[in-house]
């Protein structure tokens, strides 16, 4: 496989070069998963403000450990990064030289089985799970091996499952029934969220989502630790809501048990995706439009798609800024959706959204 040196963040990497990016490189390097890397930095500077523990269990190039070393170097106690595979950890050695650096006391590198490698070590305050496919594997391990206030970047591929092509697959992995829907990718999120929080429960450990994500090709959640028994045990009334859509008109519910008149997806997470204060920081230290979305929506389960809502109900498509300052205007809250161009997120009915968009049509 040709190779070449490429530029990310402050690291100089050596990689496989390839016209389509697969798990059958023989070491994985993603260029679309720049953002990804970029924000798990900015979420470094923003949670922690001394020296931490940091595991990469599936670190590929070793391109996020370098960049981790050459742009917050302040921030690391110790770094481990880990790959099964030979010539990964060999490429993480030559890439840690050719950036000045070296393998000591601080720096370590393994090739070990990802869930091994947790298992064998002492825990970590920073664990990033970034998988080609699904992290379902991961998880469990992770969460045990994750410090009290530590954080939990999880990343998903396998986004087919999760927002409703492959219901059956995503039952077995994510407990819970995906389904197609215009609001697909905020319920894959939800699902993935679940399933991660669930799993924390059993450790009486509550995994917060501070930022979720959908962008090109995958999902990503952050999640913030915080033991605690009594709270994990309150966190399971959360995690039961299933989502309805009606096919007919585009209205949606969020009910305890699943509407079999409608397309219906769950159960799921029905909290917050995201921490606004949190994100207000992590603005201070990384700007991009994915965060600046996820700051602006409006924490409620599911939205409307106005170009789904106008076809079924015979009118006339306006401006989606149009209705969010309409419903505002009656006192409702309203935003974008991160996951759906065409969708608001509100707080009125679906029959108040649709009186708004008659008042708009006449």
């Amino acid at each position: 496989m040709p190779k070449e040196i490429i530029t990310e963040g402050k690291a100089q990497i050596e990689v496989d070069t390839a016209d389509i990016v697969s798990k059958d490189l023989e070491v994985f390097y993603n260029p679309d998963m720049v953002l990804n890397r970029d924000i798990s930095i900015a979420v470094l500077r923003t949670q922690f403000d001394k020296p931490i523990c940091i595991a990469l269990p599936l670190a590929g190039t070793g391109v996020r450990g370098v960049r981790i070393l050459k742009e917050i170097p302040e921030l690391v106690k110790k770094i481990e990064m880990n790959d099964a595979s030979p010539e990964a950890t060999k490429l993480i050695k030559e890439n840690l030289e050719r950036n000045g650096l070296e393998e000591n006391e601080t720096i370590r590198i393994s090739q070990k089985d990802a869930c091994l490698f947790l298992e064998d070590s002492d825990g970590f305050d920073y664990i990033d799970i970034d998988p080609f496919g699904s992290p379902n594997q991961f998880l469990d391990t992770a969460i045990r091996k994750l410090s009290r206030k530590g954080i939990l970047a999880v990343t998903a591929t396998d986004t087919a499952a999760l927002a409703g092509t492959y219901p059956t697959t995503c039952k077995r992995k994510y407990w819970s029934t995906s389904a197609i829907t215009p609001h697909k990718h905020e319920m894959g999120l939800r699902i993935l969220a679940r399933k991660v929080m669930l799993l924390g429960i059993h450790h009486n450990k509550v995994l917060k989502p501070v930022l979720s994500y959908h962008y090109k090709h995958y999902y990503r959640i952050i999640f913030e630790c915080i033991k605690s028994k009594e709270q994990a045990a309150k966190l399971l009334d959360s995690l039961q809501a299933f989502v309805n859509y009606d096919k007919v008109t585009a209205d949606i519910s969020v009910t305890k048990n699943p509407d079999e008149s409608k397309t219906w997806c769950g159960p799921l997470y029905e909290g917050e995706l995201h921490d606004k204060e949190f994100l207000e920081k992590l603005l201070t230290n990384y700007k991009h439009k994915v965060i600046e979305k996820a700051k602006e929506e409006l924490n409620v389960v599911g939205s409307y798609d106005t170009h789904q809502v106008s076809q079924k109900n015979d009118l006339r498509l306006v401006p989606l800024d149009d209705i969010i300052r309409k419903l505002q205007e009656k006192k409702f809250e309203a935003s974008r959706c991160a996951t759906n161009l065409h969708a608001v997120k509100t707080t009125a009915s679906f029959q108040k959204l649709i009186e708004v968009m008659k008042e708009l049509n006449a």
